[in-house]
Order: structure tokens, then sequence, then C-alpha cells
């Protein structure tokens, strides 16, 4: 998002390297490390970066970005737009139902789904 920065065409020229090099997944977030950064916002707003990275060059890929729910994470799989939801935000993961669908399990202070 910013001016000179890492765009998804690089990302796009790079995975392919990462994938031969033994990558098993690439998790598709747009970083946020630089402030002020102004980009996009709402639910799932990051994953058409994983559906870009997915379809493009065929690797395996990890959505992310303001997941906030069972349904957004299971309609993000069963659209093929990724193969693995990321979800990291304590107030969200704490408040999913257990005992059924995905497991959790817990890693520090927050839980991650697994199908």
């Amino acid at each position: 998002f910013l001016p000179g920065g890492w765009r998804l065409k690089d990302t796009l020229r790079l995975v392919p390297l990462l994938a031969e090099d033994g990558a098993d997944l690439i998790d598709c977030t747009s970083g946020d490390i630089a402030r002020p950064e102004p980009h996009p916002t709402g639910p799932c707003w990051q994953a058409p970066y994983a559906v870009a990275v997915r379809t493009r060059t065929g690797a395996p890929t990890a959505a992310v970005g303001k997941v906030t729910s069972l349904e957004q994470a299971a309609r993000l799989l069963a659209t093929g737009a990724c193969d693995l939801v990321l979800m990291g935000r304590q107030q969200h993961l704490m408040s999913l139902p257990r005992g059924r669908g995905p497991r959790f399990l817990s890693c520090g202070p927050l839980i991650y789904t697994v199908q």
C-alpha cells in the first residue's frame, strides 16, 4: 500500500521460488508493518491475496484478515479461496463454540482452528 512497497506481482514472482525451496504453505498477508498504512478493511479483507496466489501459482495458501467467525472461515475453504484459514484475534477466538466442526488448538494466549 505504500509507494515503492511490496506488491502482489512481487509475491507472484517469489512464490514459485519458495515452493521450489520446499515451502508447504504461503501465508497471504499484506503485512501492516508501516504507519500510516492506508488499506481496505472489512471481513476477510485479505482473502483475495490468498485467492490470487493459489490461482496463479498453484501453491497452497492461508487466508487472514478479519476472519471473525467459523462461517466466514468455512466459506473461504468451501469456495476454494484458500487451503487454511488463520484467525488471530483472541477476542474472536474465545467466543467460538467448542465441540463441533473444526478442532481448536491452544497455542499460548491464542486458539487456532484446525480442519
